[in-house]
């Protein structure tokens, strides 16, 4: 099964960057300075704009804005885009004549990517609704075997001469249940799976995720 991960972040954070740069030829510059925020699970992405002053002309916000989103296209733990995230643009700075709208762009995704870093990131793993039917002999065994895979279990029925268990499983611990399922069973267990939400993953599973991703990154 291919799991579609996510990244997030826990705390609010900071991130400055100024790029500058002048080789004889045309220069660049521009100067960010921004906050990060993680929003609630459903949040998706906002961006503020707070600069005063002028000191970020109104025609080079979009542009940072722009690099934000470029940064949140590929994380920085496992390269799994970025979600639930406010960015505040709070200050900058520009060159009369070298600043361009392509500078504020690099500038607003390298703050960014600086900001995520501290702003202690996280994987989301993708929540599934389960339910599982299975025959009284195999109760208990296939009970086990959900939570040895981390299931929630939320209640269990009898319907049809038939357990009926529900829970809420790691899509990324459901590779091989149907399998196993089978044999529990004699090939009589049922299992039927909707996504459900994205979840913060803990500290132990993830270090041992990411250890496992190690060869994608």
């Amino acid at each position: 099964m291919n799991i579609l991960f996510k990244e997030t972040i826990r705390v609010e954070s900071r991130g400055y960057h100024k790029l500058k740069k002048q080789n004889g030829g045309p220069g660049q510059f521009a100067v960010v300075d921004l906050f990060v925020r993680p929003l609630p699970r459903g949040g998706g992405f906002r961006f503020l704009n707070s600069v005063v002053e002028g000191r970020v002309p109104e025609e080079f916000v979009p542009s940072v804005e722009k690099g934000a989103k470029e940064a949140f296209a590929k994380g920085v733990l496992a390269g799994f885009p970025v979600i639930d995230v406010e960015v505040e643009l709070v200050d900058g700075e520009r060159h009369r004549k070298d600043s361009h709208a392509r500078d504020f762009q690099i500038a607003g995704r390298t703050a960014v990517q600086e900001a995520l870093q501290a702003g202690s990131p996280a994987l989301l793993e993708p929540i599934g609704s389960l339910e599982v039917t299975c025959p009284t002999r195999s109760f208990g065994d296939v009970l086990g075997q959900l939570r040895r895979r981390r299931t929630r279990i939320c209640g269990t029925d009898f319907r049809n001469d038939l357990h009926v268990i529900q829970g809420e499983i790691p899509l990324l611990k459901l590779t091989g249940f149907d399998s196993d399922l089978r044999s529990l069973t004699n090939g009589t267990g049922t299992v039927a799976v909707a996504y459900s939400r994205d979840e913060v993953m803990l500290g132990q599973i993830q270090a041992r995720v990411l250890e496992q991703l190690r060869p994608r990154i």
